[in-house]
């Protein structure tokens, strides 16, 4: 049997130790490092409420559908007004989640701040959805966002057509490219 000595011993604790160490400091810079794990990103989701909007142009329909027909939409938060509320309070951030320019989202954020500040105090005050509405900066301002909606769509319609017609003629390019680098068996 193989009898490993004091100063074996002694040496191999130390490879041990060392690496045990390597290993601690490795997961330590992981964890600093901020792996994320699917969890994480669940964990992240449920700090939204449920009526977050993913963009600006959901926002815009929703506060549209809202403004047209307040009483005949059923609201995704707590009651209607909150959720007329928390929408022109987000339109800043989902505006800023955007590809537009920075002209538009001055104006729309010039009157969704002060209005959305306005708006808190007047749903803790008690008002309703219909004295909301009677705003005239509110529905000035819907109507930027509907038209900034509306050209963003069409850019966006424009850009995917464009996409597609440059898919369309690069398709028979790369088909002739690769009919000219077969070789013809009965060419030899």
């Amino acid at each position: 049997m193989f009898k490993i000595g004091t100063k074996d011993r002694f040496g191999l604790r130390m490879r041990v130790a060392q690496r045990m160490g390597f290993v601690a400091i490795v997961a330590l810079l992981i964890q600093m490092a901020g792996c994320r794990t699917e969890h994480d990103d669940h964990e992240e989701e449920s700090h939204f409420p449920p009526h977050w909007p993913k963009s600006f142009l959901v926002a815009a329909d929703r506060l549209e559908l809202i403004t047209t027909n307040p009483t005949g939409t059923p609201s995704l938060a707590e009651n209607i007004e909150q959720e007329l509320v928390d929408l022109i309070d987000w339109l800043p951030e989902l505006l800023a989640d955007s590809d537009i320019s920075k002209e538009d989202f001055d104006k729309i954020d010039e009157w969704a701040f002060p209005l959305s500040i306005e708006f808190k105090k007047s749903v803790q005050a008690g008002k309703k959805i219909d004295e909301l509405l009677k705003n005239e900066k509110l529905r000035n301002g819907l109507s930027s966002l509907a038209e900034l909606a509306r050209q963003t769509r069409k850019r966006d319609e424009e850009d995917k057509a464009r996409e597609e017609q440059e898919t369309a003629e690069a398709k028979p390019l790369a088909e002739q490219d690769a009919q000219a680098t077969i070789p013809n068996p009965g060419s030899n």
